[in-house]
C-alpha cells in the first residue's frame, strides 16, 4: 500500500495541537474495523477538519498533502474491505495482482473539495482459463469500492471515468493497447482520455504495474511529436483567461456577465501547460507543484518562470478554495464562478497578474509543441 509522503506537513500540523488531535482521531476512525458503518459521518468529519486546516495553516502545499493523505488512506481501507468481503463470499484467497489508481485532481493532490471520482484498475494479464474469473472479481471489487467512495462523499463520475467502466479497468496488455491508440490520436475523445490518464497516482496494490504503464507513456511520447501537439491544441480550444485588451475574460451572456470561471479559464490552462512540459521531460509526479519543482531542477523552467508559475498557481488555488469554503460550516457544492464585481481592486490586480502568468505559459507551450502544419490535416 502506498501512502502520500507528508513528513513536512505532518510536522507543521503538530504545531497546532488541537488540529493534530482531530487528525489523529479521524485516522483512528478510518482504521477502525467497523469504519464502513459511519462512512457518511466520517466524510463530514473530514470536511470540517479541512475547513479548520484551511483557516489555520498558511502553507497551501501542506494543506493539500494532509487532505490527500486522508483521502488516500480511506480509499485504501475501502479497497481492503472490499477484498475481504469478496474473499469471504467466495471462500477463496485473492491472488490477482492489481493496482488501484486515482486520477485527475485527486491524483494531483489538489482535490480539497471532494468532487467526483476518477479512478482506474491495472491488473496482471491472467491466464486464458482465468480471464472470466479475474474480470468478474475486479468488476465486483470496483463496484463495491465506487459505492463506498460515493458514501464517503466522492460522487460518481458523470462521465463514467471509474474502475466500474471496462474502459478504465484493463490488464497490462489492455492498457498498452489503449495507450498505443490514444497517443498521437487527433480524436478529441482520445485526447481527453490521455489527458486524464497522464494525471494518475497509484494508491493501492502492485505498484510495479503502474510503473510499467508510466514507462510506456514516456516511451510513446518520445516516439511521437503529434501527441504533444494535440494536447497543446486541446488546451488552446478553451478560452484564454484574458481578452485582447488585457482584461479578465468574463461570461458574456446570461445572469452572470461579470463572472469569471476560475477553473476552466485559469487553473486548467496552468495545469495543462505544466503537465505537457512534465511528461515530455519524463517527470512522473502528478502534482502540479511537484512537477514545477522538478522542471526547475531540470532547468526546463528558469528560476523566474518557476516562481512566476508557482505564485500564480498558489493564488488561483487559494482563491478557488476560499470561494468554496468561505463562511461555510460544511463542504460546499463545487462552484468556480467568481463575481469580479465583489473583488477588491487589490484582489483584481493580483488575479490579473496570475492570469498574465497563465497566458505566458500558454504561449510558451504553443511555441514549443504546436506543429502548425499538422493543423491542416486534422
Amino acid at each position: 500500500m502506498k501512502k502520500v509522503e507528508i513528513k513536512a506537513s505532518y510536522k507543521a500540523l503538530k504545531q497546532h495541537q488541537d488540529l493534530f488531535n482531530i487528525f489523529s482521531h479521524i485516522l483512528k476512525s478510518i482504521k477502525n474495523p467497523d469504519f464502513k458503518l459511519g462512512l457518511k459521518e466520517l466524510g463530514k468529519q473530514v470536511d470540517q477538519f479541512t475547513i479548520s486546516v484551511l483557516n489555520r495553516m498558511g502553507n497551501l502545499e501542506h494543506v493539500l498533502e494532509i487532505i490527500s493523505f486522508l483521502n488516500e488512506t480511506i480509499t485504501c481501507q475501502i479497497i481492503q474491505s472490499a477484498e475481504k468481503t469478496l474473499m469471504k463470499k467466495s471462500g477463496q484467497v485473492q491472488t490477482i495482482p492489481f493496482c488501484w489508481v486515482n486520477m485527475g485532481s485527486d491524483a494531483r493532490q489538489e482535490q480539497v473539495v471532494r468532487t467526483d471520482q476518477d479512478n482506474a484498475i491495472i491488473y496482471t494479464d491472467p491466464a486464458k482459463d482465468h480471464e472470466i474469473e479475474t474480470e468478474l472479481f475486479l468488476k465486483q471489487l470496483s463496484t463495491l469500492v465506487v459505492e463506498d467512495l460515493a458514501a464517503f462523499g466522492f460522487k460518481k463520475c458523470v462521465g463514467n471515468v471509474m474502475a466500474v467502466n471496462p474502459v478504465w479497468r484493463r490488464s497490462i496488455y489492455g492498457w498498452m493497447r489503449a495507450l498505443d491508440e490514444w497517443v498521437g490520436s487527433a480524436e478529441p475523445e482520445d485526447v481527453r482520455k490521455l489527458t486524464i490518464m497522464l494525471d494518475f497516482r497509484a494508491v493501492y496494490g502492485n505498484m510495479t504495474l503502474a510503473e510499467r504503464v508510466h514507462s510506456r507513456v514516456f516511451e510513446l511520447f518520445g516516439q511521437s511529436m503529434s501527441v504533444s501537439h494535440y494536447l497543446t491544441r486541446d488546451d488552446q480550444l478553451f478560452e484564454s483567461p484574458k481578452t485582447l485588451f488585457g482584461k479578465i475574460r468574463t461570461h458574456r451572456s446570461g445572469s452572470c456577465k461579470k463572472c469569471f470561471n476560475l477553473k476552466t479559464s485559469g487553473l486548467v490552462h496552468l495545469i495543462n501547460g505544466i503537465r505537457i512540459l512534465a511528461v515530455n521531460n519524463r517527470i512522473k509526479k502528478p502534482s502540479t507543484l511537484e512537477r514545477m519543482a522538478r522542471l526547475k531542477e531540470k532547468q526546463v523552467l528558469s528560476t523566474t518562470e518557476y516562481n512566476t508559475y508557482r505564485s500564480a498557481f498558489t493564488l488561483l488555488m487559494k482563491m478557488k478554495i476560499a470561494h468554496h469554503f468561505l463562511g461555510k460550516k460544511e463542504a460546499p457544492l463545487p462552484d468556480n464562478c467568481i463575481d469580479l464585481s465583489r473583488l477588491t481592486n487589490s484582489q483584481k490586480k493580483e488575479l490579473l497578474h496570475a492570469l498574465e502568468a497563465v497566458k505566458v505559459l500558454q504561449k510558451k507551450i504553443n511555441k514549443q509543441y504546436n506543429v502548425v502544419w499538422m493543423n491542416f490535416f486534422n
